[in-house]
């Protein structure tokens, strides 16, 4: 599935969506013109993708555990993203099945409902 969302901060994402997240290829624009194209898992910037900044200096790299490498995606790697993709698409589909309401929680949701218990700010 594809769509858009517009965020009230200004954040942007137009893309691939799975469980309400995005997942597969998108779009992420930030404040200041900022963005993020490539992959996707679960809601986080993950595998293959560029960052382009506001003067559009464009690094190319791809998203592992959290970081952003900047270098040419190994094969390897691509394959192994492609997959991590496929698998989490067949995980819905049987969470769907059985109708579970949601998905398991990503890193990103984790921490932020672990920020929310300590009172600290989002984010």
């Amino acid at each position: 599935m594809k769509g858009k969302l517009f965020n009230i901060d200004g954040t942007t994402y137009d893309g691939s969506w799975l469980g309400g997240r995005p997942h597969g290829e998108g779009i992420k624009t930030i404040s200041g013109g900022k963005r993020y194209e490539g992959m996707f898992y679960l809601g986080r910037p993950w595998g293959k993708g560029a960052k382009i900044d506001a003067n559009e200096k464009r690094d190319d790299g791809y998203w592992d555990g959290g970081k952003f490498v900047k270098c040419e995606t190994p094969e390897d790697k691509l394959a192994e993203f492609n997959e991590s993709l496929k698998q989490a698409r067949t995980y819905y589909q049987i969470f769907k099945k059985h109708h579970t309401s949601e998905l398991p929680k990503t890193n990103y949701d984790l921490v932020k409902e672990e920020s929310q218990t300590l009172g600290m700010t989002e984010i």
